[in-house]
């Protein structure tokens, strides 16, 4: 969208500008000596393709602007994104240590639930197109072993 902006600026200028109604340009058309009036004519062209590089570099300074905006709010969206996760991650890795000092029964519920939450994010992934390089998985002594991915 923002490229519309600056792909053909100067050839649409010059063809907005270099037609025989334009305002300044038609009264050197009706000159009547030729060097004269191809003097004026060369001149005006001159003029019309200066101004329009001039204003095509300020349209293109307006542009890259742009698109540094576009690229910055991404990054802060998604830098907020994986803050937040981090977040999240930190908030149930202090429950996981705080449950470690309960009882078994607590344990076990969160070991489950992580262990469940862990199995949608893998189906996700899968139906999405997610794969992740290694998988961990959870012997029943709660010891974790890595498991390859198919194809390795």
């Amino acid at each position: 969208e923002l490229s519309k902006e600056v792909v053909g600026f100067i050839g649409t200028r010059l063809h907005d500008r270099i037609v025989t109604t334009d305002p300044e340009l038609a009264p050197m058309l009706k000159e009547k000596d030729d060097k004269k009036r191809n003097a004026n004519v060369k001149k005006f062209c001159e003029k019309v393709l200066q101004e329009a590089k001039n204003d095509l570099k300020a349209q293109v300074r307006k542009t890259v602007q742009a698109q540094q905006d576009v690229v910055r709010k991404e990054l802060e969206s998604r830098l907020a994104e994986i803050n937040n996760s981090l977040q999240k991650s930190t908030a149930a890795y202090n429950e996981l240590l705080e449950a470690n000092e309960k009882n078994d029964l607590e344990q076990e519920r969160l070991k489950l639930q992580y262990m469940y939450e862990y199995d949608i994010y893998n189906v996700i992934g899968d139906k999405i197109g997610v794969f992740d390089d290694i998988k961990v998985g959870v012997r029943s002594n709660g010891k974790k072993i890595k498991v390859r991915e198919q194809g390795e």
